[in-house]
């Protein structure tokens, strides 16, 4: 399995590369990263977010890749896919991740026949086992407003997804625990 990893720097980022590179399954990676921007102008953002990523993927389309070719495109819990809702959290911002998710898998679908597969991680709050993080995750798991996944696990999950094929599009934030605990038993038991 070839893997490319955009945003290869940042904190889901690093911790794909870092368990992809003990994974003997990962014959190759490229890592993809940008600098970081301190402009969070609401167009770049969704230059950033979305029209960078529909370029990206179908550059990789283009470039004639090998079959199946999948393709997980990082969201969040809030995304909003029905462009007719209007979220309270963020709407412009949700709105806009969830209409590259729809673009995404419009993508797949369309090149289906080419052997493009595709889904979407939807993680909620990422966790890396800080005291800060565990508490505001606590807080927040308790009154159910955002669910909480460790690092390692959303990871381990997106990595044996691509791997081995998508269980299923979404793939929320319970499927990205439940199938990061399974890859890093897993792990140890190779």
């Amino acid at each position: 399995m070839k893997l490319i990893v955009t945003g290869a720097t940042g904190f889901v980022g690093s911790e794909v590369i870092r368990q992809a590179l003990r994974n003997a399954r990962v014959s190759s990676m490229v890592a993809v990263a940008r600098k970081p921007s301190k402009k969070q102008d609401p167009l770049e953002v969704k230059r950033v977010c979305q029209e960078s990523t529909i370029a990206g993927l179908k550059a990789m389309h283009d470039a004639g890749p090998a079959n199946p070719f999948r393709f997980l495109y990082m969201s969040g819990v809030a995304a909003e896919r029905d462009q007719s809702k209007t979220p309270t959290f963020m709407p412009e911002y949700t709105k806009m991740r969830g209409e590259t998710e729809n673009q995404v898998l419009a993508f797949a679908a369309r090149h289906k026949d080419e052997g493009f597969e595709a889904s979407v991680a939807k993680p909620g709050l990422i966790t890396d086992g800080s005291w800060y993080k565990a508490a505001v995750s606590f807080a927040l798991k308790y009154t159910n407003i955002v669910p909480s996944v460790s690092v390692e696990e959303v990871a381990a999950a997106m990595l044996q997804q691509v791997v081995d094929g998508f269980e299923k599009d979404p793939l929320e934030n319970a499927d990205l625990i439940r199938l990061g605990k399974a890859a890093m038993q897993q792990q140890v038991k190779s």
